[in-house]
């Protein structure tokens, strides 16, 4: 059974109530791992555990913290200088001990249409593959580094920047083994990040784990439109959020959508009102709300 992965930290708990409950509405029962990338004491663990553990009741939660990716996976995941870059490793370490294949999301997305997982079981990472090259600067120093590990020439396409992203657990064990390299690589990759100006991604990775079909297929690697990301604009955007959300409730294959803290902080006051509203009609209780200034 295809599952979900979500990586979290303690900003992104109210979007994860949202993305919780559409789960629970929308999506068929399966199970769902919760990576809480934060190093914590055990009352907040415990907090975290309270607060999440009477959410579902035909889904099966898992929460996991750093500690237990530790244990579980039998390797020493060292948290780094920046728990942001090194927080990605955690989503490929858990296929070491999970059955079968996950679909990654960001606490951003949500579920807005009925679906049984089972029906991405042949989609790869985000479904889509984007042009990569020289322009991209530190994206592109993190590839180069990529290229090297895999021993391959660098990618000039490779997964868009987006969730939620399919990883076949298949492909990952063929390409890391034991993994125990890869988390070598990683750990060294997080502490050379900002010192050799890289800015290493999951979903840049993890097209090096299917560097031949998307070397083979390029830009028709597949559909992207099983879901939808509405990234940051600026103050003076001229979008109108009903027009948006029309467009969302009119597409037949978009089930996911992702809203970026950024997007939020943007919005009138009025469009916040009419996103949750939106939320309230599809019965999702928990409202949206514009981020603090300390998580720009």
């Amino acid at each position: 059974m295809i599952n979900l992965v979500s990586l979290v930290c303690n900003r992104d708990l109210r979007q994860l109530f949202i993305q919780m409950e559409s789960i629970k509405k929308f999506v068929e029962p399966c199970k769902h791992y919760i990576i809480v990338n934060e190093l914590l004491t055990d009352n907040q663990k415990n907090r975290w555990t309270k607060l999440l553990s009477n959410v579902y009741k035909e889904h099966e939660l898992v929460i996991w913290f750093p500690e237990d990716i530790n244990k579980l996976s039998h390797i020493y995941v060292d948290h780094g200088k920046s728990s942001y870059w090194g927080g990605f490793k955690y989503q490929f370490l858990v296929s070491k001990f999970l059955d079968d294949d996950y679909v990654v999301l960001n606490s951003k997305n949500f579920f807005i249409k009925p679906i049984n997982l089972e029906s991405w079981r042949n989609k790869i990472g985000s479904n889509k593959s984007i042009e990569f090259n020289e322009s991209r600067g530190p994206w592109w120093s993190a590839s180069l580094e990529f290229a090297k590990f895999f021993n391959k020439p660098p990618l000039r396409y490779v997964f868009n920047c987006e969730t939620p992203q399919v990883v076949k657990i298949s492909a990952l064990r063929e390409k890391l083994g034991d993994l125990s390299e890869y988390n070598t690589f990683w750990n060294k990759l997080v502490t050379d990040c900002y010192e050799k100006n890289l800015y290493p991604g999951d979903w840049h990775f993890y097209s090096y784990i299917h560097y031949d079909e998307i070397e083979s297929k390029k830009q028709g690697l597949g559909d992207m439109s099983h879901f939808e990301n509405l990234w940051p604009i600026g103050p003076d955007y001229k979008l109108e959020v009903k027009a948006i959300l029309d467009s969302l409730d009119n597409s037949h294959k978009c089930a996911v959508v992702g809203i970026h803290r950024n997007f939020l902080s943007n919005l009138r006051a009025d469009d916040l009102i009419l996103l949750n509203q939106w939320l309230k009609n599809k019965g999702i209780t928990y409202k949206l709300k514009a981020p603090s200034k300390h998580y720009k």
